[in-house]
């Protein structure tokens, strides 16, 4: 190996390639090499790496993939609403839940569209679905290492706390096998910073034309614009902050050359929202009038769910790490990971979080959050320096607070899994039940049948009914009524509409005692001239919940 010029010499590397960067590390330290002879730590890594690094990471992989495949059976009942557009589009009956009317009820058109080409192609589209979100969960876990590993050049062994964490934590293990996109949006958020932060800077001012890597790096950031509903705040987020950092290092003249850069990305996604505005008719998609509610309720029901994850993910400690190197270093990767973590944060604290168990909304940051994680304690280790006792105590301090962290977590998961994968082993998760349901409908009801419920996945994936949704998704009228999410209810507008049948959830008492968890169903209930109208003509129970999803008809 290369010796270095010793004392505190900074290690300084591209970043945003040909942006010289300071870790503050000093390059002994860093090394991890004691003693006062110092060597490069980027020089001549040993070989032994070349098989060790990708067995570790064979190794890793495989628990998380075995992590996932422990919540195999769980599908959300939101993924049947994608597969119904899916089904509907790859049929030829357009982007549509019902056939004939066009509501945006989805918040995933590249996701229905990945679904919709498998099932032209003859797949199911949930074993689809699940091996799509496993590859990505995969590929995260991949590249969050990837990261971590820039962010800490010289192998420190604190890199390999990423990829431990991302297969150890429930939220993408989960996530990547339910149904939803939410493991191949985190893979975008991840694969555009590191795509981002790789590409040259423009040589000249003058060369205004992009280059094919600038035009694949915008595709990429197109897709993930297309996944979900606030991938371009995302996007926009990440080219801002690539502005910022090429003229911080270049000049105006090379930050001139890359203004081209957000004004493409803007013409290609402006191109897809025409259409998709000239198709349904509305500025935004309907999951938006129904979910988002901006104002005190929604910011107070964001904050607790950011709370929430703090306390059942170790997430004051982890992302206490994260901040660690915002006070030592200006890597301009870094602070792109952390400019986009706040923005999402923004977005979680102003849309009043999500329902789903395992933090959803938190599964699309996992990687940054375990890479920076990572690379924190990597700066925390090396600038209390060796042999202190006040830095070693730090040290043994930080690995309890990891491990008594980790335990919480893994604690916390198996309180859920002791309630949920029974009922999902014994085919009585809500979900499960929506499926017989479905097909029961699709059996017992006519072909013209309509169907009011407030959870309209699975009963409108396998019953092909239409469907009134007493919760607003995939209708336009519920989602503008005034209220929260999942506490907007018309119940006068459901019954005008006349439904063939209206299925509610009742806990524990079979709708004798009429105690209903969810408003729409309470509302119905309650509804003056409804227990006349309608005859209850099927019970289905949810033992794990001690909930029945009962059936009621239409009278004659």
């Amino acid at each position: 190996m290369r010796p270095c010029a010793t004392g505190k010499q900074k290690t300084r590397i591209p970043s945003l390639r040909g942006v010289e960067t300071d870790l503050l590390y000093p390059a002994g330290r860093q090394a991890g090499i004691p003693g006062g002879k110092r060597f490069c730590p980027l020089k001549n890594r040993p070989s032994r790496k070349i098989i060790l690094y990708p067995l570790l990471l064979l190794m890793v992989s495989v628990l998380f993939v075995y992590h996932s495949y422990i919540y195999w059976e769980w599908t959300e009942d939101d993924a049947f609403i994608s597969y119904r557009y899916s089904q509907n589009f790859a049929a030829g009956r357009g982007l549509v839940f019902n056939p004939g009317e066009r509501v945006e009820g989805y918040s995933n058109f590249l996701w229905v569209m990945l679904m919709a080409a498998g099932l032209k192609a003859g797949l199911e589209p949930i074993l689809f679905s699940k091996v799509i979100g496993l590859t990505a969960g995969v590929i995260s876990l991949i590249l969050s290492w990837v990261l971590a590993r820039r962010l800490i050049p010289g192998g420190a062994w604190q890199i390999w706390l990423a990829p431990i964490y991302f297969s150890l934590s429930p939220l993408v293990a989960r996530h990547s096998v339910s149904g939803l996109e939410s493991s191949l949006f985190a893979l975008l958020i991840i694969s555009s910073i590191l795509v981002a932060a790789d590409l040259p800077p423009p040589p000249s001012a003058k060369r205004r034309l992009a280059p094919a890597r600038t035009i694949a790096f915008l595709l990429l950031l197109l897709a993930l614009s297309l996944t979900r509903c606030e991938g371009p705040a995302i996007a926009l987020v990440i080219l801002i902050t690539r502005l910022i950092f090429t003229g911080t290092a270049h000049g105006k003249r090379a930050l001139r050359g890359r203004i081209g850069e957000p004004i493409l990305f803007c013409l290609f996604f402006c191109g897809y929202y025409l259409c998709r505005w000239g198709y349904f008719g509305c500025p935004f998609a309907n999951t938006y009038y129904c979910k988002v509610n901006i104002g005190l309720k929604g910011i107070i029901d964001g904050a607790q769910y950011t709370l929430n994850f703090m306390r059942d993910n170790g997430g004051v400690l982890f992302i206490g790490l994260a901040l660690v190197p915002a006070f030592i270093t200006r890597h301009s990767l870094y602070w792109m990971c952390l400019a986009v973590l706040a923005a999402y944060q923004a977005f979680i604290v102003l849309c009043g979080g999500d329902w789903m168990y395992h933090y959803r909304f938190f599964s699309h940051l996992l990687p940054l959050i375990c890479a920076l994680m990572a690379a924190g304690l990597a700066a925390l280790f090396t600038r209390t320096g060796p042999g202190a006792i006040r830095g070693t105590c730090l040290k043994v301090l930080a690995i309890i607070l990891l491990v008594t962290a980790a335990a919480g977590i893994t604690n916390t998961e198996l309180q859920l899994a002791r309630a949920v994968l029974p009922a999902l082993q014994t085919n009585h998760y809500l979900s499960q039940n929506y499926r017989e349901l479905g097909l029961w409908f699709k059996e017992h009801s006519a072909p013209r049948a309509t169907i009011a419920i407030s959870d309209v996945g699975a009963v409108g994936y396998y019953s092909e009914r239409r469907i009134i949704d007493m919760f607003g998704l995939i209708d336009s009228h519920i989602a503008r009524v005034p209220g929260r999410t999942h506490y907007k209810t018309d119940p006068r507008y459901i019954l005008s509409q006349q439904p063939d049948y209206i299925v509610l959830v009742s806990s524990g008492d079979l709708g004798t005692g009429r105690f209903f968890r969810r408003p729409p169903d309470a509302g119905i209930n309650a509804f003056p001239g409804f227990r006349e109208s309608y005859e209850l003509v099927r019970r289905v129970p949810q033992y794990w919940q001690n909930e029945f999803v009962l059936v009621y008809r239409r009278q004659q």
